[in-house]
């Protein structure tokens, strides 16, 4: 392997590659719109950039990282709270 530098293609193919595209971020907010894709991606404390254009830049790797952590897994299980359930007949009883 040689020591060269990268052409200003082959450097724009590996940045573009690592951020989500616009139809991607899309997808994730739900928005459109660049500045509403930024308000969604703070108040869901995303960790992103806004680039000279306004528009947010999400690494792709955090993407599937967050998506990762957050998605329960087999051996999640979920009670419910039954302490709400006893709140709500005591309410009705009263």
């Amino acid at each position: 392997m040689t020591d060269r530098l990268l052409t200003s293609e082959e450097l724009h193919r590996l940045t573009d590659d690592a951020y989500l595209t616009a139809s991607e971020l899309h997808a994730l907010t739900g928005r459109k719109q660049r500045p509403a894709q930024v308000q969604w991606l703070r108040d869901n404390r995303w960790r992103f950039a806004v680039d000279a254009d306004g528009g947010a830049r999400v690494l792709r790797d955090y993407w599937r990282r967050k998506l990762l952590d957050d998605a329960p897994t087999m051996q999640t299980r979920i009670e419910p709270d039954f302490g709400a359930v006893r709140e709500l007949r005591a309410k009705r009883v009263a």
